[in-house]
Parts: structure tokens; C-alpha cells; sequence
């Protein structure tokens, strides 16, 4: 999801709407290059290309990262939790682009009903009361997490009390949904491995791309 949104918010693309990889443009090489340079020259931390989500945080929450790029229930921890560090003095941001926000993947909470359901009329209505204003308000105020409804993005009373929503809304107006395939798992591993040759120098960032894409050109034939 890093490479991702480095490629997305340099103005490139990891693939088009027919699935073909669309990783052969300066952009996409910029997108990379600049994963690459900021582990390069420490802004990425060496140990912090191993860290798993949690650990990204917890380093975070105790003074050990100057940034952090993570997903918004983090803010409720970071301001709580007994062990941070950081509670009073962290700020938050959109991804920064190349002349403005950039752009982040969209993802989702997402909730539905099975065409298998013997009970979709019960179902129908948990939906409801999950997308409700008062429970989306509740996701928000214990967990800030980022509500369904776009009015609460600009609800005075939750704004004040959350204000990271202002920033998330930014964030979300310019998102960009993660690589649409059949073959997510085979086209992630594809990605994370040469994004990871080429931010540790063990592969020049034209040769990651290139491997890349054809990694993601082979996924849909296995």
C-alpha cells in the first residue's frame, strides 16, 4: 500500500482498468525513486522497513519515529494510551503529493448482505443501524475511525472534538482505490517484493518496476 500511494501521489499508476500493468512511465519511476531516496538518506529508518503496522505505531507512540503513515484509529491511541509519548505534541497531515495532498489508497470498512442469507431482511436492518448518524458518531468519538456519512466530515461539535476528521476528509476526497484484480494477492506480492528489492538496493528501480510488471502480467495466468 506504501509503494502504492508513493506511485499514485507522484501522479503515476500500477495498473489500468484492463489490468495490464501501467508501471513503464516517469512517474511510476518517480513514485519509486522517492521510497528509495528517503531510505536512502535515513527518513525512512532502517529498522522501520521491517515493522508490521503495530509495530510502526508503538515506535510512533514512544518518540522512537518522527513520521508515521497509518490509518486514522491511530490517532485515539496515541492521544490515550498510558505509554505514549507523543499524546500532546502529534500533529496529522494528508500524504504529501507533488504540488498538493497526495493520494492515499482507499480502502473500506465494508459491510454486506450474502446472496446466501436466510435472513437478509434482519441483516438489511443491522446495516442500517451500523450506518446509522449516532453509531457513526460512536465509530468516530472511541475509535476515530473514518465515518460513512460525508455530513459528519463537517459536524462543528465533531470536528471540534476530533480534529484529525478535517484532514481525513482531505485524504479522502483525493484517495486513489488500491489495484483492482482478480489476482490481489499474487499482484500485491508482486509489488511488495521489487519495491522492497529496490528500496534495499538489491535492484535498480527501472529493473524493479520492470519485474513488477511482469509479475503482475504472469499473476492472472497461474
Amino acid at each position: 500500500m506504501n509503494v502504492a500511494e508513493a506511485i499514485n501521489s507522484a501522479g503515476g499508476t500500477i495498473m489500468g482498468a484492463d489490468g495490464k500493468p501501467t508501471l513503464s512511465t516517469p512517474e511510476a519511476k518517480k513514485g519509486l525513486e522517492n521510497l528509495v531516496g528517503a531510505y536512502a538518506d535515513g527518513n525512512i529508518p532502517k529498522e522501520g522497513i521491517t515493522f508490521q503496522e503495530e509495530q510502526g505505531r508503538l515506535a510512533f507512540e514512544s518518540g522512537k519515529l518522527l513520521f508515521m503513515r497509518n490509518w486514522p484509529y491511530v490517532y485515539n491511541l496515541a492521544k490515550t494510551d498510558g505509554s505514549s509519548t507523543v499524546k500532546n505534541t502529534f500533529g496529522m497531515a494528508p500524504l504529501p503529493g507533488a504540488t498538493g495532498p497526495g493520494a492515499s489508497s482507499l480502502g473500506g470498512h465494508n459491510a454486506a448482505i450474502s446472496v446466501y442469507s436466510k435472513h437478509k431482511a434482519t441483516a438489511a436492518d443491522f446495516l442500517k443501524y451500523l450506518t446509522s448518524e449516532e453509531q457513526q458518531k460512536f465509530f468516530v468519538t472511541q475509535g476515530s475511525l473514518a465515518p460513512v456519512l460525508t455530513a459528519l466530515y463537517d459536524d462543528a461539535a465533531l470536528v471540534a472534538a476530533k480534529p484529525y476528521l478535517t484532514v481525513l476528509k482531505t485524504s479522502i476526497e483525493n484517495a486513489v482505490p488500491r489495484p483492482v484484480t482478480p489476482f490481489y494477492p499474487a499482484v500485491t506480492t508482486a509489488i511488495q517484493d521489487n519495491a522492497y528489492a529496490a528500496i534495499k538496493g538489491d535492484k535498480t528501480v527501472d529493473t524493479a518496476l520492470s519485474d513488477m510488471g511482469k509479475a503482475i502480467e504472469s499473476a492472472g495466468t497461474q
